[in-house]
């Protein structure tokens, strides 16, 4: 019998763009248990703002203003999915949305070496559809990153080449209006380049990480700087410490939300940030070399934490934001400390991004 007890629920798709006061569009959501398997379950269902976007109880969406944003999140049994990103515009002028069903592979640059910058032309294959006149602009309606101009549409084996010029958010749209933080405790994370050959990262029930290390990562018995991944510095001109191996095991806690605010009728972008903290725990062993008083401090980049926005919003916001810890060890060390294991946690609280009043005059947050 396979295993009843749900740890993961998924929503899809996890982007919707509704182009209408009135509009519907269905959701569905599944249930997981720890083996990946699906499960029966009853999906409670919520909408962030229910006076833009409302969501019944078999998940289907309904756009209650002309204009706005929601995210929408399924519970079954106290497990809460990724919410989904609904919102209601109004297109630009003679517009045509694209489902994600319609779209066939990745887009590509004309030119590979190109800033993906408004102006610059991209392809994207498209099936099901006849070639849409020059000038159309096409947005994906779903998770599928389309957003531009066409500037040529050629037939290949049956599918349409389209070929679109990158627009800014008000040539998209006349009418787009975003206010959202998204949680980013339960989004899709990738283990670092920095990190993967040195260690194996495992999501807990509770939403944190462990990392630990490889049998075969690429360390030295005695390992100094870099220690493995980490990039170190020292107080002294010379390496005081060097360490039995890399910390073998350690923690990673997430409370991150990304925050986009954009008004079209107050002058576009107000505010995009990552607001929240991250907090490591590790366990070392340094050994003393040299000198009694040092202080060193260890840092990488962890984990990639994939921004929750599809359809053309993601060729402007979308992406990826880092998340990385570090440890510090020493200061004055006795010579009872040297050998020992040391337990350190590191913790960050901050505010990062952007604030543009009114849309313009932007500041460093």
């Amino acid at each position: 019998m396979d295993d009843p007890i749900i740890v993961r629920v998924e929503i899809t798709p996890g982007s919707v763009m509704l182009g209408a006061l009135g509009e519907s569009y269905p959701l569905t959501a599944q249930a997981f248990n720890a083996a990946g398997l699906e499960v029966d379950a009853e999906f409670a269902w919520t909408s962030s703002h229910p006076e833009n976007i409302s969501v019944d109880t078999d998940g289907l969406l309904t756009a209650m203003g002309m204009v706005g944003s929601a995210t929408i999140t399924a519970e079954a049994d106290g497990i809460r999915s990724i919410p989904a990103t609904v919102l209601v515009v109004v297109p630009a002028p003679n517009s045509q949305f694209v489902d994600d069903s319609q779209v066939v592979g990745d887009f590509a640059l004309v030119d590979p070496e190109a800033e993906f910058v408004p102006g610059v032309l991209y392809t994207v294959t498209l099936t099901g559809i006849d070639p849409p006149p020059i000038g159309t602009i096409l947005l994906g309606r779903e998770e599928a990153p389309v957003g531009g101009k066409v500037v040529d549409a050629q037939v290949t084996n049956g599918d349409v080449v389209v070929t679109l010029e990158l627009l800014t958010l008000d040539e998209l749209f006349a009418e787009l209006k975003i206010d959202q933080s998204y949680d980013l405790s339960n989004v899709e994370a990738q283990i670092s380049e920095d990190a993967v050959d040195f260690y194996a990262m495992e999501r807990q029930p509770d939403g944190s990480y462990v990392f630990t290390v490889l049998p075969d990562a690429p360390v030295d018995e005695k390992a100094k700087f870099p220690l493995g991944p980490f990039e170190c510095e020292t107080t002294l001109p010379i390496t005081p410490l060097t360490f039995d191996a890399l910390p073998l095991t350690f923690g990673l806690t997430i409370d991150l939300d990304f925050i986009l605010n954009y008004d079209s009728s107050q002058g576009g972008l107000q505010k995009i940030a990552v607001k929240g903290s991250a907090k490591a725990q590790f366990k070392v062993s340094p050994t003393m070399t040299a000198a009694f008083e040092a202080k060193i401090e260890c840092k990488m980049e962890l984990l990639t934490l994939t921004v929750p926005i599809g359809g053309p919003l993601a060729l402007i916001f979308g992406g990826q934001i880092p998340v990385g810890a570090g440890f510090a060890v020493g200061g004055k060390l006795t010579i009872a400390q040297v050998g020992a294991e040391v337990s350190t946690e590191a913790s960050a609280t901050a505010e990062i991004g952007v604030q543009c009043p009114g849309g313009s005059n932007c500041t460093m947050l």
